[in-house]
């Protein structure tokens, strides 16, 4: 199967309520150009279910498994490397996290609800803080 398809299918198991979390994980890739540290795409998750008030606790080995689910679905690759740090002089491991085929994904939730939605709220939320007073 095609990663056009595999897309397709994840989305269609999404509304019918499962895969959820996946389908979301895609989301916060394709909103921040389709590479993450994993350290930061569990804190973009957050925010991203933040900012859309969905409630629920993200825990790292569930969101761990989620991923490696997407790797061997073939939506995501996925490579352990030192971060720099500044806290660490020889960084600290990490996971980053890449969109196998960002076309593809872009198409797929093009005109999705959540990413829309969140992307007016957050544009909302920074323009309250840099427009020029009046």
């Amino acid at each position: 199967m095609r990663i056009k398809e595999r897309l397709r299918e994840l989305l269609k198991t999404e509304r019918k309520g499962e895969n959820i979390v996946k389908c979301d994980i895609l989301r916060v890739l394709l909103i921040f150009n389709g590479v993450l540290w994993f350290s930061e795409l569990l804190q973009d998750l957050r925010g991203f279910y933040s900012t859309l008030g969905i409630k629920g606790e993200l825990k790292r080995k569930s969101i761990l498994d989620e991923i490696q689910e997407l790797e061997d679905m073939g939506l995501v690759k996925t490579d352990e490397r030192y971060k720099a740090v500044m806290t660490c002089d020889r960084g600290v491991k990490d996971i980053m996290i890449y969109l196998v085929e960002i076309d593809e994904a872009l198409n797929a939730f093009r005109g999705d609800e959540k990413i829309l939605n969140y992307v007016k709220k957050r544009s909302e939320i920074l323009r309250k803080y840099f427009e020029p007073k009046r």
